[in-house]
């Protein structure tokens, strides 16, 4: 499924959330609910300057390893 880009944990909570009768966009929905709470307790373990670096870098299109060496 190219929403979880073969990452097999999303595909578990999807595949189990399909074999327990819920439709593909309900599925879908709850396993984006799943990985949004994840990544709200993963960003606010973060200290102030490393939530800073995150957002800045969701504002850019691409960056590669390159342009992120240059940061320190």
């Amino acid at each position: 499924m190219k929403v979880y880009r073969g990452i097999q944990g999303w595909l578990t909570y999807y595949d189990n959330f399909r074999s327990l009768g819920y439709s593909h966009e309900r599925a879908k929905d709850m396993v984006l609910k799943i990985a949004r709470s994840i990544i709200k307790d993963e960003i606010k373990s973060l200290s102030e300057v490393q939530r800073i670096i995150i957002r800045a870098l969701s504002l850019v299109e691409s960056s590669g390893w390159k342009d992120l060496k240059k940061l320190k």
